[in-house]
């Protein structure tokens, strides 16, 4: 496949997941953390609040709802962003992000995410 003519771009956009920034953190969130303090609110086993959570996930995947901070913290009854907070230091960028980030500055390209 030929390179692109970078002139011809204007306009760069980015998916952070998978593209800028390392899945751990998402994987680790839905499946351990979120299940681990549904459990302990609900006062439930974590098996049982990892099936029921699981069965939630699959329901709207793919959908915008999927996608939806507030979604989840009403359905669930939890405050996401607070528990995204307790874990963002997994948050990581994939190799060479600011790099390529760098470049697509210095060539005057536009940017979003």
């Amino acid at each position: 496949m030929p390179m692109p003519n970078r002139d011809a771009i204007d306009f760069v956009l980015l998916d952070l997941d998978w593209t800028l920034l390392d899945l751990h953190f998402d994987d680790y969130f839905w499946r351990e953390h979120v299940p681990r303090r549904y459990s302990e609110k609900n006062g439930i086993p974590l098996d049982q609040a990892r099936q029921q959570l699981f069965g939630r996930y699959r329901a709207i995947r793919g959908t915008l709802q999927w996608y939806c901070v507030g979604y989840w913290s009403r359905e669930l009854d939890l405050d996401i962003a607070v528990l995204k907070e307790e874990v963002e230091y997994l948050i990581a960028v994939h190799p060479h992000v600011p790099e390529f980030l760098d470049r697509i500055r210095q060539h005057g390209k536009k940017r979003s995410w």
